[in-house]
């Protein structure tokens, strides 16, 4: 159990981390490109540049997801996407590691090596 409990600390610092990190190069990353679609899709507006390779270049859907965030502040809404997507990631990670320890796959560390490979 307190091995469990230091893997998420691991994670909430990770998420710590990221956090300020995006606080402080807010602008320069991709979430830029769903907001912008999510207030396209708002509008009735094409979501895609077909003359650009640049810009919105993934499903209709994701732009629909991203719809809610899109209404929060730039800054606040990047990091909860990223926050979301760690959180589906380390959850991920926590259910997969859970079922190869009870088919007996994995063997101790194998949730450290995950991280490394």
């Amino acid at each position: 159990m307190r091995f469990l409990r230091s893997g998420w600390t691991i994670w909430m610092v990770y998420a710590a981390v990221l956090s300020v990190v995006i606080f402080r190069t807010i602008g320069f990353h991709t979430i830029t490109v769903y907001r912008d679609a999510a207030d396209a899709w708002l509008a009735h507006a094409p979501l895609y540049d077909l003359r650009s390779i640049h810009g919105f270049l993934y499903l209709p859907q994701a732009a629909l997801l991203f719809v809610p965030l899109a209404k929060l502040p730039l800054a606040t809404g990047e990091v909860v996407w990223r926050l979301l997507s760690l959180g589906f990631l380390a959850y991920a990670v926590h259910a997969l590691v859970r079922y190869l320890h009870r088919e007996g796959i994995a063997k101790p560390g194998f949730a450290l090596n995950i991280f490394f490979a």
